[in-house]
């Protein structure tokens, strides 16, 4: 049994997780656990905390639904949004798992209690149980105060990021960790879904003990004001720089940059939105660069057009013998 470790929050965790659960049940033999970032204060997430005092449940739900094989109507039900009343704006997951949180009396139960509801093929844990604000101080000594305003800042001029003050780790995940043979850190929104991560206390600490391999899956594009020109190794400088986490074997990129359709590139360079680039940086000669085509092809039901990782692809490459 192979055990996978990711890290990680929102639509790249739920893509990773969902292959590795088709693959489990398709008979991989994996142990899959998520380990998911907790500073969501926006949307729904936010407003829940600040009128019931919960934690965040955004990050959450996603991964447990794309952990859990249940009938389409379950899974529906937990991605639902309401479009309109007083629930504007509500997933029926989070309200489902704040809900669960105020009844069990703490969040670790909530989340083991949603976890047998679904029948995911796999555990979930939040990084931290510690209520806390990401901070951003630029070069200017302008500070940006709680991960919804991170989120739409310019961090270009990033000096560091932290949190308003010390969180604990969660007590499960060193365990997690020293077992795991297999650590990925998804793609996502770098400084809002990936770092939170890596500032939580001691979690660079068990990573750096454990013996298992840690690969970075590189975004395939840049965000607009917070990546820009990144190239694939400053996705890893900027994790060192930011958080000291210096212990990759392996980074999985995207080489595929030929859009067939021209209008959802000139859409989405006009957001501000550019391929992620391979950088010739000799200066990590300890980690393996692995570039691959993992540009998702469109299907039938994207509408929006997006730009996705091929998932697959990854999954076949942690996976091969």
């Amino acid at each position: 049994m192979k055990k996978i470790v990711t890290i990680g929050g929102g639509t790249g965790s739920f893509g990773l997780l969902s292959e590795l659960r088709r693959r489990k049940e398709g008979g991989e033999k994996i142990e899959i656990s998520a380990i998911v970032a907790m500073s969501d204060s926006g949307g729904s997430s936010g407003i829940l905390m600040d009128n019931y005092g919960v934690l965040p449940a955004g990050d959450l739900r996603q991964c447990l639904v794309a952990l859990s094989p249940e009938s389409d109507i379950l899974r529906e039900l937990f991605t639902f949004r309401y479009e309109d009343g007083f629930l504007k704006g509500h997933s029926f997951g989070n309200l489902f798992i704040s809900t669960l949180e105020k009844i069990s009396g703490d969040l670790a139960g909530a989340v083991k209690k949603s976890e047998k509801i679904l029948n995911t093929l796999g555990s979930v844990y939040p990084v931290s149980f510690d209520k806390h604000e990401l901070i951003a101080e630029l070069k200017n000594g302008q500070k940006i105060i709680s991960e919804k305003n991170l989120d739409n800042a310019n961090l270009n001029g990033l000096e560091k990021i932290y949190f308003s003050k010390e969180i604990a780790l969660n007590p499960e995940i060193p365990k997690v960790l020293e077992e795991a043979d297999l650590i990925l850190i998804n793609p996502g929104s770098f400084y809002t879904s990936i770092i939170p991560n890596f500032l939580v206390k001691d979690l660079v600490k068990n990573l750096e003990k454990t013996k298992a391999e840690k690969v970075l899956i590189s975004n395939i594009v840049t965000e607009k004001n917070q990546t820009d020109n990144f190239e694939v190794s400053d996705f890893v400088e900027k994790l060192k720089e930011y958080t000291g986490f210096d212990s990759l074997d392996k980074v999985i990129y995207n080489i595929n940059y030929n859009l067939e359709n021209d209008e959802v590139r000139k859409r989405y360079e006009e957001e501000g939105k550019f391929f992620v680039k391979r950088d010739e940086n000799k200066k990590y000669k300890n980690i393996e660069f692995v570039g691959l085509d993992l540009l998702k092809k469109p299907d039938q039901n994207d509408k929006k057009h997006l730009i996705r990782t091929d998932f697959k692809k990854v999954v076949d490459e942690i996976l091969k013998k």
